[in-house]
């Protein structure tokens, strides 16, 4: 499928360009920081490509820049894009202070928030008789979103969705998330991640982030959530939403509200939810639904705000000096 020109740039320019600013951002912090994103970056290809080699539940179009061969080939805006979103909820919620083993679980839960609202924008579905075919090469009408990349879903199989887009999408971005985000931060915590030279930085996070894959796969057999049942997956969704603000409300008198604001940490939620978020509207992607999915929308942004913004809630509560 050709895409215009200018949903392509949309998708793929400004995360490049947020990149680098978090590039920077982290460099001038630790240069651990820094090394993490490259790290995260070949996290997200890897994983993406090992589950596009695996299944044909999902292919790319074209976004300009791909690793590998059609049809499993990945854009490699869509590491860009993991890296970032990896250093936005790790940055959030260590400025929240929670413990530090509870921080992983917070950021696979604002990260999947992001992704409730992006994919149904940016993706389609498409209604199949099996999935053994390249999804791209199936033919069929579509429903959904803006098609940058299209799912295939088998006929008579009872699926969770939210949106147009299998639930279990979302669980598994928040157990892909919390891994890594676990693995990073016992890198730095157990293994002197911050005190090594660049090159044991590389080769300590590159290894954290071949167990993080082998986590996930490990993850995903003991609890096998995702293709468990429809009302499992819809349970499980929801608890991972609660789960921050059941985490920051049982530790109310510990963690910190009253962070200096930091606008430019929130590049990357702001370009998404402005954005793809918009264009739910503008091309009134699913209006069928209408006005209950547009309201949900909604309501999914300003709850994934509400994650971002929870380290600074106190200080826009605090008066104005006169």
């Amino acid at each position: 499928m050709d895409l215009p020109a200018w949903l392509v740039a949309l998708a793929v320019l400004p995360p490049f360009a947020i990149f680098v600013y978090y590039l920077v951002r982290a460099a001038k912090v630790s240069r651990y920081q820094a090394v993490a994103l490259f790290a995260a970056f070949a996290y997200g290809m890897s994983v993406e490509a090992l589950a596009l080699h695996t299944t044909h539940d999902y292919d790319y179009a074209n976004l300009w820049l791909m690793f590998g061969r059609r049809p499993d080939w990945v854009p490699v805006t869509i590491g860009i894009c993991w890296a970032s979103i990896l250093y936005c909820v790790m940055r959030t919620s260590d400025a929240l202070g929670l413990p530090w083993w509870q921080r992983p679980f917070y950021d696979g839960a604002t990260a999947m928030t992001l992704d409730l609202v992006i994919d149904p924008v940016m993706s389609s579905t498409r209604a199949v008789a099996n999935t053994l075919l390249p999804c791209m090469d199936e033919t069929g009408p579509l429903r959904g979103g803006l098609s940058l990349w299209t799912w295939c879903e088998p006929v008579g199989t009872p699926i969770a969705y939210w949106f147009s887009v299998p639930v279990s999408n979302f669980l598994g971005w928040f157990i892909v998330i919390t891994t890594l985000s676990c693995t990073v931060r016992l890198g730095a915590r157990y293994f002197r991640g911050e005190e090594r030279p660049l090159h044991g930085q590389v080769v300590l996070l590159l290894l954290m982030a071949v167990f993080a894959i082998g986590l996930d796969a490990g993850v995903a057999k003991v609890f096998g959530i995702t293709g468990s049942g429809v009302t499992a997956e819809y349970t499980a969704l929801t608890i991972a939403i609660a789960l921050p603000f059941l985490m920051v409300l049982l530790q109310r008198r510990t963690v910190r509200l009253d962070n200096p604001f930091s606008p430019g940490l929130l590049a990357w939620p702001v370009y998404a939810y402005l954005t793809w978020g918009s264009l739910y509207y503008l091309e009134r992607i699913g209006a069928a639904a209408w006005p209950g999915e547009a309201v949900l929308m909604a309501a999914t942004i300003a709850v994934g705000l509400l994650m971002l913004l929870m380290p600074y809630l106190a200080g826009f509560r605090r008066p104005r000096p006169a």
